[in-house]
């Protein structure tokens, strides 16, 4: 890879960012303004606590409202990567007709920014891959490895951690790595565009604060292999890509979510449902994406609007088993309507959930995740009037009501408290 040149003046790209940071002064071409020039009017104040979506807040941020640019897919937080606080990572998910699921992550950071009080010892890269089979066995690795085994670039995805690596240019990405026992070596091909909520990026009270997400691949089809012992395991099924950033751990900006992902017919689903804690304003935050994987076609592209609304069930059968259940109702162009329902099946496919047998949350508990395959429906007019299809998907559901901080720790050795600047192609 080639090193990423920088100038001694900052270019606009970095000095938007370093906004979106808080981190304007770190930038020494601009961190001494001054003399008798007048001060010239600011930037219109950022939307807060809800994904952008004004003019000014594409601008801010160096985006296009209209085009997810390559860039996106980069390493977001590299500036900033020395800050305990920050964390960024790239999340895939795959599924096949069979009801195998993989998920695959490589992040700046191990515990998937679930930590509440990062310190020196949360500051080293990770990967895991996790993979759950229908007959009910599981193989992961999920893994923290040196700063010097971690580069990512800057203008697109090319990220690498340990022995895996994930490379993309928004149509395609090809995932690659085995530790000990376990590998892959899958290319996942987008079948549709890139979705972005707006900037993507939410400001938290302030622009001091932020978390952002998209889904560089909401629909994907995947083929290739993976590694179990001394077998290689054909795999061919569809899959999904997101990529989320910040400088605040999730439990600290959502009180409760949904995520639901499958494949119905022709059409693709990824849907939404968060709410975000009552000190950022308590904000609704559905979203839904429908896209017609055949034809290469998005139908439905819907966040936070008067035109998508999500409704949500948590049922207790007579033998205390838990179902979820969310409904998103989309009435604008294209108007569907898509639930999901879990299913009695569990996923061990987070590292924080790799006993399955434990997923399902204590009757009464605040605080809990849970991974289930999941019954999808769809009706859609984007077909013929009143079409109706059914297909398979998995559901997440996650409560962080009363969520703990983690315990103080101990500082780390000398040499896991270094954090040199990654490097960056």
């Amino acid at each position: 890879m080639n090193a990423h040149l920088y100038s001694s003046t900052p270019s606009r790209r970095t000095v938007l960012r370093a906004l979106a940071a808080g981190s304007l002064a770190a930038i020494p071409a601009l961190a001494g303004c001054g003399g008798d020039e007048k001060p010239k009017a600011g930037p219109p104040p950022a939307t807060l606590n809800t994904f952008g979506d004004a003019p000014s807040d594409y601008e801010r941020l160096s985006l296009k409202a209209d085009q997810f640019q390559p860039w996106e897919g980069g390493f977001r937080t590299a500036a900033v990567n020395s800050d305990p606080k920050v964390y960024e990572r790239w999340h895939c998910e795959f599924m096949t007709d069979d009801g195998t699921v993989v998920t695959f992550t490589l992040r700046t950071r191990p515990g998937d920014a679930l930590t509440a009080n990062p310190t020196e010892q949360n500051r080293l890269p990770a990967a895991s891959l996790v993979m759950s089979f229908p007959w009910g066995s599981n193989f992961d690795v999920v893994k923290t490895y040196a700063w010097n085994q971690f580069a990512s670039a800057t203008d697109r995805c090319d990220v690498k951690v340990g022995p895996f690596s994930l490379t993309g240019d928004t149509k395609t990405y090809r995932l690659t790595g085995r530790d000990g026992d376990f590998g892959l070596d899958l290319t996942l091909t987008n079948q549709a565009a890139p979705f972005r909520p707006g900037t993507g990026v939410l400001f938290l009270g302030s622009t001091d604060t932020y978390y952002g997400w998209t889904a560089p691949v909401p629909t994907g089809k995947v083929t290739g292999t993976l590694k179990i012992y001394d077998e290689v395991r054909e795999f061919e099924g569809h899959g999904f890509h997101e990529h989320s950033w910040g400088n605040i751990a999730l439990p600290e900006v959502v009180e409760s979510w949904k995520t639901g992902r499958g494949v119905v017919g022709d059409f693709a689903i990824l849907g939404v449902d968060a709410q975000l804690k009552p000190q950022w304003g308590a904000t609704y935050l559905p979203m839904l994406v429908i896209d017609d994987a055949k034809n290469s076609k998005r139908l439905v592209s819907g966040f936070g609007s008067q035109t998508l609304n999500a409704t949500e069930f948590e049922r207790t059968g007579d033998d205390e088993s838990q179902t979820s259940q969310i409904e998103w109702v989309y009435t604008g162009e294209n108007a569907a309507s898509v639930v999901m329902t879990s299913t009695d099946t569990a996923l061990a496919t987070k590292p924080y959930v790799i006993n399955a047998s434990t997923a399902q949350p204590p009757k009464g508990a605040a605080n809990w995740y849970t991974r289930y395959e999941a019954n999808i429906s769809l009706t859609t007019d984007a077909a013929s009037p009143g079409y109706a299809v059914t297909g398979k998907g998995t559901l997440d559901t996650a409560r962080y009501g009363l969520l703990r901080p983690a315990a103080p720790q101990q500082p780390a050795a000398p040499q896991e408290q270094a954090t040199p600047q990654p490097a960056a192609s």
